[in-house]
């Protein structure tokens, strides 16, 4: 199976490449496993935090971390839940004794012990005990009819587990949408549900973790599909242990560290401690259990979120032991001076706990911690761990704890003893514990240090790792010494000639192939290897084998082969994509020049980029000549914008983004309604179309010809004409009245019954309007029939999908799947007369599609080199008429599109062709390559990009024959 290393661009996250996984850690190597896993379980850390540092993992709950290869950003871990990756990393174990540590991952070797099992009994056990403890003591308050102290114990168990319920509530919604979660049935709902309401959230979560670790432990590996399953249950084992510690978590810091103070407290205060008093008794073990409680979520939290990231040794049974031993007296000596201290100073305690959580924050905030997206987010994530560092550390970010915990402890020795100090030399002498509180409580701060020590020094997963690796490395190097010394017994010093030369004292061992020896010839003579021919004594020398070939030192080889040429350098030395700046990437992926959105400009930049589709306003705009004439105010408007669009396509030819700060000003200029401000100052929404129909309206007036029937460049080649038949319904004996109308753009009405774009164009030209009847001297209906007379090179088709809405005073839109076609004819639109000379060019392509469906029947499909092979452009124009459509057939080459629920709101984007089945999607300054297929999904119906205008272009017609010379025309300035 194939074997590499990390690369240092793999930096926080496994890769999955065909079928091969990479380590997170460089220095371990990993072998090839399944790439199609359906869950992970390091998608954990993704949504509930995680990390780690050189010796211990950030311990915070709601890290939002970025992976660079795996997803653009994740949320926090109390957000609206991220998208977690589907990763596999290789589960590595270095057994010693029976004990092992592995590196976190999906695997060749997952356990499900008796002591997981224990684990999570043990959890189970001490999150009852210690609620169950904590009610017994209410209700001995209440019965003592301490009322405060039942409200309070009593607040201190609710508000938590309520707090904990909408939490895994919440997780178990996100969970039920997510991809690859899995399945729940009604009945594991209701069992939630009821879980939920009894504030039971941490248990049914332990109990799914228990269920699919048994479920691991009984699947067998007799099937691939075995395997998947058995990996499956043990992904799903994980993730559950790390949701339920992570509540534990949460759980304990909201009620058994409060509830820890508030007992001691309350047994400080009391005076009768007696044996008899149950109520005693009670808050002794509620005290312990809370103890236990929160020793044991904080290193079960540790187990579980090491479990999970794909990059750090698991804890071993000893480390955790340890662990729990540490945290116990280290909690058990913090709580003990703060509650202590509370019952002689009961109004300075909140004020010792603001000043400790002020210092914590402000060192949290100096660490940079990086959790959140914003900056109010992050220093509210910071201000609620400056609320645990309160009674113990938690790594916050990625880095060596070793510091850090020296400079918190130290820390947290004088303001405990500060504490422990008041309340000495202000309790009262005849208290009994007096002594046994002071001794006991520096006796318990100095045990924790000394646990806490031996834990990084002997238990830490790091340690049982390098440990391993120190002895693997012993084995590795005893092997190779005795390699070494096998071949250097077994090893000769030849000669081997090769044409003229004779290279001496070449090393040859028989306990290696002669293949091996022959690629040691290679790099002598440059020979490849199945180019040589070694002979001894007149035998041939076999790749695999010596033939028990008796060496010795000086003998001769022969070696017979030519070496090949070296290829040549290539001419042009080969640049990779990293190396490539902005413009010479865009020029390597042909993509179009970007424009940046300078505040709600969209609208104006995808016009641009649709209208920059049209080649021959490209040239006509290259042969324009004038200058910019901005303080002469808005008589000269039409020139501007001619002149500021041209030297902008001239820009986008050089450049890969390109900010259109001279057109946008220009636009300003001479439309002053698109400069409109709202309230924060920034640019209003504008109506695309309207940008559209400005545009086209000020070339019209200065890209003049010299030659063609039109006078400028937009009626010549945007403009089409109808032939208007208005006739009175009310009145037959009046005469109808028949027009020519032209227009520079169709409009595709969306009524009830339009659901393509050809009938929304037939509802165009046929409409039936009121109007000043002469005949009837009255108002009266007529009905307005069009057809089209002169069709426009360049046809644009608007939706009208806008409508004023007087609820709200707004254009609304109209979001209804109207569906169009790459390919248009608009033949049955058009008159008679111009049927019949759209005909011609018709038959030819009917004649060519046919030679084309029957060289595909006989020979097969045609390569699309073949089809090219031989042929010539026909125009598109009629004789006569330049920037005419001779046809009737054409080509959707632009999409104006937009996104949003009204024309002043949303965003604009333009989608240009660049061949058949490619096309650009031009949001902005970002431009990416889209297949055809996804243009066929903007014909509305929801919330995405809705087309808004379509722009056709001439379909052209390529045959054998050479065409007629096109008509030429010239642009006068």
């Amino acid at each position: 199976m194939p074997v590499r290393r990390q690369s240092k661009e793999d930096n926080c996250l496994n890769e999955t490449n065909g079928g091969e996984v990479i380590a997170t850690n460089s220095s371990l190597e990993t072998t090839e496993l399944d790439p199609n896993p359906e869950r992970d379980v390091s998608e954990v850390v993704s949504r509930r935090g995680g990390g780690g540092g050189d010796e211990d993992v950030p311990e915070v709950c709601a890290l939002n971390r970025t992976y660079s290869r795996t997803m653009s950003r994740q949320k926090s871990h109390l957000g609206s839940g991220a998208s977690r990756p589907s990763l596999i990393s290789h589960h590595m174990t270095y057994g010693v004794d029976g004990d092992y540590d592995s590196l976190d991952a999906l695997p060749d070797h997952m356990t499900f012990t008796l002591l997981d099992v224990f684990a999570i009994l043990f959890s189970i056990g001490s999150f009852l005990f210690d609620i169950g403890t904590d009610i017994a003591v209410a209700a001995f308050h209440y019965l003592n009819q301490d009322y405060w102290y039942f409200y309070l114990t009593m607040a201190f168990v609710m508000l938590p587990t309520l707090v904990m319920t909408g939490i895994s509530m919440r997780w178990y919604i996100v969970d039920s949408r997510e991809e690859g979660s899995p399945p729940t049935s009604k009945c594991q709902w209701i069992m939630r549900f009821i879980f939920l309401l009894l504030q039971l959230g941490p248990i049914l979560r332990y109990f799914d973790s228990l269920m699919y670790g048994l479920k691991f432990r009984q699947t067998s590996n007799n099937s691939r599909e075995m395997k998947e399953t058995k990996k499956k249950y043990f992904q799903y084992m994980v993730y559950e242990d790390t949701d339920a510690a992570m509540l534990r978590l949460f759980e304990c810091f909201m009620e058994a560290a409060p509830q820890l103070v508030l007992q001691i407290y309350i047994l400080a205060k009391g005076n009768d401690h007696s044996p008899d008093n149950w109520t005693v008794v009670a808050q002794i073990v509620a005290v312990l259990a809370s103890l236990v409680s929160l020793s044991w979520s904080l290193v079960s939290y540790h187990r579980a979120l090491r479990l999970s990231l794909p990059d750090k040794a698991n804890m071993t049974w000893p480390g955790i032991t340890v662990q729990f031993i540490w945290r116990f007296f280290s909690i058990a000596s913090r709580v003990l001076a703060l509650a202590l201290f509370a019952s002689e100073f009961r109004f300075y305690i909140s004020i010792v706990c603001v000043i400790h959580w002020l210092i914590m924050f402000l060192w949290i905030v100096s660490m940079k911690t990086k959790f959140c997206d914003n900056q109010c987010e992050e220093l509210g994530y910071n201000a609620v761990l400056g609320v645990m560092f309160i009674f113990c550390y938690f790594n916050p970010v990625d880095r060596p704890t070793r510091r850090r915990y020296t400079l918190y402890y130290t820390f947290i020795f004088f303001e405990n003893i500060i504490l422990m100090t008041l309340w000495y030399t202000h309790c009262d002498d005849l208290k009994w514990y007096k002594m046994i509180a002071m001794y006991g409580h520096f006796a318990s701060f100095f045990v924790g240090l000394c646990v806490m020590n031996l834990y990084y020094l002997r238990f830490h997963p790091s340690r049982s790792i390098v440990c391993c690796r120190e002895t693997n490395d012993t084995s590795d190097s005893e092997l190779s010494k005795r390699a070494q010394l096998k071949r250097k017994f077994n090893a000769s010093s030849v000669k081997v000639k090769w044409n003229k030369e004779v290279f001496s004292d070449v090393e040859l061992t028989t306990d290696e192939p002669p293949v091996v020896f022959k690629a040691q010839l290679f790099a002598l003579t440059g020979v490849q290897t199945d180019r040589q021919k070694l002979l001894f004594k007149g035998s041939t020398v076999k790749d695999d084998d010596w033939n028990n070939i008796q060496l010795k030192d000086g003998i001769t080889l022969l070696l017979m082969g030519t070496k090949e040429e070296l290829p040549e350098a290539p001419k042009e030395q080969v640049v990779f994509m990293e190396d490539m700046n902005e413009h010479e990437l865009a020029s390597a992926l042909q993509l179009p020049a970007g424009l940046t959105n300078l505040g709600n400009t969209c609208y104006m930049n995808a016009t641009v980029q649709c209208l920059r589709t049209v080649p021959e306003l490209i040239d006509c705009l290259k042969n324009y000549s004038g200058r910019l004439a901005i303080s002469e105010g808005s008589l000269e408007a039409s020139q501007n914008l001619t002149i500021a669009l041209r030297d902008l396509y001239e820009a986008m030819d050089k450049s890969s983004t390109i900010a259109p700060l001279i057109l946008l000003q220009v636009l300003h200029m001479a439309f002053p309604r698109f400069a409109e401000k709202g309230e924060g100052g920034a640019f209003v929404q504008q109506d695309a179309n309207e940008c559209w129909t400005e545009l086209i309206r000020m070339l019209q007036q200065k890209l003049r010809l010299t030659t063609g029937t039109a006078n400028n460049f937009i009626d010549q080649y945007f403009s089409g004409t109808f032939d208007v038949e208005m006739k009175c319904n009310e009145c037959e004996d009046e005469s109808p009245v028949y027009s020519t109308e032209n227009f520079l753009q169709l409009s595709c009405f969306i009524s009830t019954d339009v659901k393509y774009l050809q009938s929304g164009l037939n509802l165009r030209l046929k409409e039936t309007i009121e109007k000043f009847s002469p005949t009837l001297n009255a108002n009266a209906n007529y009905e307005k029939i069009s057809k089209i007379s002169r069709l426009p090179a360049y046809l644009a088709i608007q939706f009208v999908r806008f409508f004023y809405k007087e609820r709200g005073s707004v254009n609304a839109k109209i979001l209804k799947d109207i569906k169009f076609t790459l390919n248009l004819d608009v033949f049955e639109l058009c008159t008679p007369a111009l049927q019949e000379k759209l005909i011609p060019m018709r038959q030819k392509f009917k004649e060519i599609e046919d030679k084309k469906l029957e060289e595909s029947v006989t020979k097969g499909k045609l390569k699309p080199e073949d089809e090219a092979k031989g042929k010539h452009r026909h125009n598109y124009s009629f004789d006569g008429d330049v920037g005419s459509n001779n046809s009737g057939f054409y080509e959707l080459q632009a999409v104006l599109t937009h996104k949003g629920r009204s024309s002043s709101s949303g965003h604009y984007v333009g989608w240009i062709r660049k061949k058949e089945d490619e096309w650009f999607k031009c949001d902005d300054d970002v431009v990416s390559s889209v297949p055809s297929e996804e243009i066929l999904k903007l014909s509305g119906g929801g919330d995405w990009h809705c087309a808004y205008v379509l722009l056709y272009g001439p379909r052209i017609l390529f045959t054998d024959e050479p065409p007629n010379p096109s008509q030429i025309q010239t642009i006068q300035q």
